[in-house]
């Protein structure tokens, strides 16, 4: 696992975090050494400067980033449901849409997903990708910021 990789977490547990992680598209679990991960939450935060029912505005002197959200179209999209063996008694649930696992379902058709992450400094646009999310809450949409890296930005989507 590379420095500065993004990784899941739940509980520490003693001195290490279990965590979930994606390496060259396969998912693999592991433990991490509290020493070397840094968590979300202790970053600076700040407030949203705008919300309404579809979108969320961020702005500082340095950028302002603006995401949005859209209805779930499932016809433009393939669905890929969980194989389960008849001689078991398993549901059948939502795996992956368009070859990618997906993030913010449990299982289920999205109502919703995220439209557009777009992030502006000074004059620079950049669209940020939003591919496999799903279910956005804007409302538990934050924007941390890591001053000591020159203004890395981390969202967490809760």
């Amino acid at each position: 696992m590379a420095s500065g990789q993004i990784l899941y977490c739940f509980e520490l547990e003693g001195e290490w975090f279990p965590i979930d992680y994606d390496l060259s598209r396969q998912n693999k679990s592991g433990y991490v050494h509290k020493s070397r991960v840094r968590i979300i939450e202790d970053f600076d935060s700040f407030q949203a400067s705008e919300i309404t029912d579809t979108s969320i505005t961020f702005k500082t002197e340095a950028f302002t980033l603006r995401i949005t959200k859209v209805a779930f179209n499932p016809k433009v999209n393939n669905l890929e449901y969980h194989k389960a063996n008849p001689s078991e008694n398993v549901a059948i649930y939502l795996e992956r849409i368009n070859d990618e696992e997906i993030w913010g379902t449990d299982g289920e058709i999205p109502k919703m997903q995220y439209g557009k992450f777009i992030l502006q400094i000074g004059s620079d646009m950049v669209n940020l990708p939003t591919d496999n999310l799903f279910e956005p809450n804007l409302d538990f949409t934050s924007v941390y910021i890591d001053k000591k890296k020159q203004y890395y930005l981390c969202f967490c989507i809760k």
